[in-house]
């Protein structure tokens, strides 16, 4: 988390239990795993057993542990540590600086003014799909306005509304979407519920086309999670909130901001 902790075997100990909160391995398993001895490893279970972080499970000869991810102090711990381990993937870099990019009253066919890719109506089943084309896959996700449950529905092509681009480049920035309002983290993630087969659920408010998926595919290699994004922009954003939509209000009751203004 901090490169300089890592160090104090204890601290590794705990970042790697902390990064796969499902696994039950024996002592000598973490001790490889980590990379210190099967004596250190047990002395600093041992210490993380005491204090009720981890459980103990004996499976023939072995003692097996495991991350006890029902208590509380437990699942404030994982949610630092990924906060940590996100910023300290750059994530957020380049965010909050208040160049969102204006709507320009764009139709789409349907008419509806504003529409756009990666908003909270329509996720384009192909993420990387560029504004203005087709995504390939022929399946969109649509939520409705009253922030429903999410259904499929199969199409043939699905055209990408056109939206202006993003007004400005970062090309040394590491963030997932520099330029954008804000970046906050939701879902299992911020409660903290999160185990190593979890996507890691991120909201950025501002436009889709601003998401460097380059970027996210780098940070997820770096991790080891995969990201969910979903780019809302700052004037769709503000009516489901008034509107009380059910999505707006799940992810400002149970969120943490990592970048940028308030939700």
């Amino acid at each position: 988390m901090i490169p300089e902790f890592s160090i104090f075997v204890g601290n590794r100990v705990l970042a790697w239990l902390l990064s796969h909160p499902s696994s039950a391995p024996g002592i000598n398993e973490m001790a490889r795993e980590v990379g210190v001895s099967p004596a250190s490893a047990k002395q600093y279970t041992d210490i993380l057993l005491r204090d009720g972080i981890v459980r103990k499970q004996k499976a023939g000869t072995a003692h097996l542990i495991s991350l006890n991810n029902e208590y509380v102090l437990v699942r404030e711990m994982k949610r630092t540590f990924l906060v940590a381990r996100l910023l300290e993937a750059g994530v957020a870099e380049g965010i909050g600086d208040g160049s969102d990019t204006e709507w320009n009253g764009e139709k789409d066919r349907s008419g509806r003014a504003g529409w756009r890719s990666g908003g909270p109506n329509v996720d384009v089943g192909g993420r990387k799909a560029a504004s203005g084309q087709f995504a390939d896959d022929g399946r969109v996700r649509e939520r409705g306005e009253s922030g429903g449950t999410d259904t499929t529905t199969e199409t043939s092509m699905i055209e990408v509304s056109r939206v202006s681009e993003c007004p400005l480049q970062y090309p040394s920035s590491r963030g997932i979407a520099p330029g954008c309002t804000s970046l906050a983290l939701y879902g299992s993630g911020a409660r903290g519920t999160y185990d190593e087969n979890s996507d890691i659920d991120l909201l950025v408010i501002g436009e889709e086309s601003c998401v460097r998926y380059d970027a996210v595919q780098a940070i997820e290699e770096e991790l080891g999670f995969e990201l969910q994004v979903t780019a809302i922009p700052y004037y769709r954003w503000e009516p489901m909130k008034e509107s009380g939509d059910a999505f707006a209000r799940s992810v400002i009751r149970d969120h943490i901001l990592l970048a940028g203004v308030c939700l």
